[in-house]
Order: C-alpha cells, then sequence, then structure tokens
C-alpha cells in the first residue's frame, strides 16, 4: 500500500500529520491471510492500520482454542465415566463372587 501511496495513508494515525509511507518506524509488512474474506494478503502498511484486522484475527483463533478444550474435555469426561463404570461392574463382580480364594486374596491385599 505504501508503494503507490494509497489514499488510505494520507494521514499518520498518530501524528495526525503526512504519512510519510515506508520510512516510518510502524510500517510493517503483513503477510497471511484475511480473516475476514480468507484473500492471500501481502502488503507493506501502517501497523497501527492492521490491528483492527490483527484483533479479529486474534478473535477467531481464541475461539477455535476455546471449541478444541471444550471438546477435549468432552472426550475425557466421556472415558472417565466409562472407566468408571468398568471399575464398578468389576468391583460388583468381585464382591458377589463364590470362589474362597478370591475373597481371601482380597482380604490380603487390604491386611499387606
Amino acid at each position: 500500500m505504501f508503494k503507490n501511496n494509497s489514499s488510505n495513508y494520507k494521514t499518520c494515525p498518530l501524528l495526525k500529520k503526512p504519512c510519510i509511507g515506508s520510512d516510518c518506524m510502524w510500517a510493517t509488512n503483513m503477510r497471511g491471510e484475511d480473516p475476514q474474506s480468507g484473500a492471500p494478503l501481502d502488503e507493506e502498511g501502517c501497523a497501527i492500520v492492521w490491528l483492527p484486522m490483527l484483533m479479529t484475527q486474534n478473535i477467531q483463533v481464541t475461539h477455535e482454542a476455546g471449541a478444541a478444550v471444550e471438546s477435549f474435555r468432552n472426550a475425557s469426561q466421556e472415558n472417565h465415566q466409562q472407566g468408571l463404570a468398568v471399575m464398578l461392574q468389576h468391583a460388583k463382580v468381585v464382591s458377589i463372587s463364590p470362589d474362597e480364594n478370591n475373597h481371601q486374596s482380597l482380604e490380603g491385599n487390604a491386611r499387606g
């Protein structure tokens, strides 16, 4: 955008003076993808002017991360419930088993 002295950069958003383009310390080359349109992006422009787009991108990434964490939590909770059900079922089988050796081994483990 600085190359052709676009009308978007007539006035510096910080100094409220005429834009000096590529000579400015805030001149930044932005590469990537526009978060709103998905179009490829490779432009030089003012870092202050890029902030709204970068904030939009940050919000999108934060939402995606939150969704991934929630999905992981749900999967973990489901696995925990399944494991707990297996342990409870095993405890019921062991406690009603008529095998004397099974009861003795459980008592021996509790003492030792």
